[in-house]
């Protein structure tokens, strides 16, 4: 609108021909509605066609408008007093001013504290609640905070039963929550406790067959694997005793592994992963102790096994020295001699052939392992038709002179 008043006013003072043609291409209601606003009607047009009346749009606008109001004005009666003061009042006030009337006006009735409205006498909406409707119509509510498994509560609501038991359950909700906050504690089994062991200083401090016969019976009892993945702090003295009854027919390897439980038990003590030894007031009973060899039994082997038998031999070394069957295998015939010749053990060994340094080779002429010596002897033992309560070890503890 403006910009064809603006190009309005520029056709006015251009020459008539021009202006005329150039008229041609307006509308004729902005023509009309910018020769009121902005100039006296063209010489060349009927002034009487422009003037504006009094139901068109833009009539408050124009110059008739104007015209009326300022008549209005000049004709209107004087205005009164409290006309007057409202005109003065809506004269801009200093900050002075305005800082003197609010300290001299009273305090409003919108200023004075009133009290605070009742409280809400409903019940408040219970949070973690899911209320669900079974095929049957019945509806169950649950409390739903967190994972499952949800709890359960009562079906009526608003009741004490029903506040308790959702209180109930917001606490253990809250408590597993926490507990899943903690940082994870390390297992701790049985298996790592063995493997803790034998990096210990004192596994270290053995000698070399020790540490292989530790590592034996350790490595053979982790592989019970209701035993291995225990865990160190909840192991019981009836899971140790469970444990033995496997062995209960080999009572000398039954107190050998309570033996080397116990050294795992003080190793867990030292590093703070038990308070208590589990394996302290066992005992094997019955048949769990090395007994010694009876007359009958020794006689009985003896009838089985001649004199130059490498079985013999074994048994001569166990009963007449009484040294473990480690450092009987390494036993050479220095040591015999150092005994001295008139001794009963160099008599026995008289029908011996000295083919070797060491008393006693195998067959092919190496040295026997503590473990292939024991099962060597196990087999003699039972070709001799004894029970498996005669050990090696029941041999020396009863049969040594030395």
């Amino acid at each position: 609108m403006h910009a064809t008043a603006r190009k309005c006013t520029r056709l006015l003072n251009l020459p008539t021909s021009e202006t005329m043609e150039e008229m041609r291409l307006l509308t004729h209601r902005n023509i009309r509605w910018c020769c009121v606003m902005y100039s006296s009607p063209h010489h060349d047009i009927d002034p009487a066609y422009y003037q504006a009346r009094s139901n068109e749009p833009l009539w408050a606008f124009s110059r008739e408008a104007a015209e009326a109001r300022a008549k209005a004005a000049a004709n209107a009666p004087p205005p009164s007093a409290p006309s007057a003061q409202r005109s003065a009042e809506a004269q801009p006030k200093s900050c002075t001013e305005l800082v003197v009337e609010a300290a001299q006006e009273p305090a409003r009735s919108s200023d004075v504290e009133e009290p605070h409205p009742p409280a809400r006498t409903s019940p408040a909406r219970l949070k973690h609640i899911k209320r669900v409707v079974d095929r049957n119509g019945v509806v169950r509510i649950y409390y739903v905070r967190g994972p499952k498994p949800h709890v359960r509560l009562p079906d009526v609501e608003d009741t004490p039963i029903f506040r308790a038991a959702y209180e109930a359950a917001c606490r253990e909700k809250t408590r597993q929550w926490k507990q899943r906050q903690r940082p994870e504690r390390p297992a701790r089994t049985i298996k790592d406790l063995v493997d803790l062991y034998l990096r210990s200083k004192a596994y270290a401090g053995f000698a070399p067959d020790t540490q292989r016969a530790y590592d034996r019976v350790l490595r053979r009892l982790v592989q019970h694997e209701d035993f291995a993945n225990c865990s160190v702090a909840a192991l019981h003295s009836r899971h140790i005793q469970r444990l033995l009854k496997r062995s209960a027919d080999t009572p000398a390897a039954a107190a050998d592994l309570l033996k080397k439980l116990r050294a795992l038990m003080r190793c867990a003590i030292a590093r703070g992963w038990r308070l208590d030894d589990p394996t302290h007031g066992i005992k094997l009973g019955i048949g769990g102790h090395r007994r010694g060899w009876t007359a009958a039994e020794v006689g009985a082997f003896e009838t089985r096994w001649v004199p130059g038998t490498r079985e013999r031999t074994a048994y001569t070394l166990l009963r007449h020295t009484g040294r473990h069957g480690a450092k009987i295998v390494r036993m050479a015939w220095a040591d015999i001699e150092r005994l001295g010749q008139g001794t009963e053990l160099a008599r026995a060994l008289a029908a011996w052939p000295r083919s070797h340094t060491l008393v006693l080779p195998t067959c092919s002429g190496a040295a026997f392992s503590p473990h292939g010596f024991g099962n060597f002897m196990r087999r003699a033992i039972a070709a001799a038709g004894l029970p498996p309560a005669c050990t090696p070890d029941g041999l020396r503890r009863s049969g040594a002179i030395i």
